[in-house]
């Protein structure tokens, strides 16, 4: 019911996010919590996906925090499954309050292929961030995306690479399985220079 992984932290500004995966048969989303250097993180959303085939069904959770200490420390996920996964990334230049910016969470059918997922994204020169699980074959970016983190089991976390514009904003994986899939996405707001 516990799973710990190893994150290293570099620069200033910084935003750490950590994307959660649970298996369990019930929607277990609100008991799941993560810490980062035994600080507590921040839920960005979550979703609870009912049709899976492969899995009885799948807990997915995306997690932030600002200001993350520097260095190696551990993510520790906890929830009721003893099936656990986690993926992170973290980000330096990002502005240190009223994060997310935007966010949404979406699924795609048994039988799909690529899910895309779109935010309206409010702040300028905003980054966006994604995760996703399809738990089956690794997951592969899709339009405007680019993996960061990807394994066999299904899980995808990526981003845009860049900043995107404002307004409505998408991002997307991809996988070549049967199973549903379903993702959250948010976009991430910099530092913004002081003027005089």
């Amino acid at each position: 019911t516990t799973n710990t992984v190893a994150h290293t932290c570099t620069g200033t500004d910084l935003i750490l996010f950590v994307y959660a995966f649970s298996n369990l048969t019930t929607d277990d989303t609100a008991n799941m919590t993560c810490t980062y250097n035994g600080v507590a993180m921040t839920a960005v959303d979550s979703i609870f996906d009912t049709e899976p085939i492969d899995h009885a069904a799948r807990n997915n959770k995306l997690f932030y925090l600002i200001n993350p200490a520097t260095g190696a420390n551990n993510i520790v996920l906890t929830a009721s499954s003893a099936y656990l996964r986690t993926q992170a990334a973290s980000y330096t230049g990002v502005k240190q309050s009223a994060q997310p910016d935007s966010k949404n969470t979406g699924t795609l059918a048994v039988g799909g292929g690529t899910l895309t997922i779109s935010t309206t994204v409010v702040a300028d020169n905003c980054w966006m961030i994604i995760g996703g699980d399809s738990g089956d074959t690794t997951p592969t970016a899709g339009a405007s995306t680019t993996a960061r983190k990807t394994n066999g089991d299904g899980m995808f976390l990526g981003d845009s690479n860049g900043v995107v514009s404002t307004g409505s904003q998408s991002l997307a994986f991809t996988s070549v399985g049967v199973a549903s899939r379903a993702g959250i996405v948010a976009s991430f707001s910099p530092v913004v220079a002081a003027t005089t």
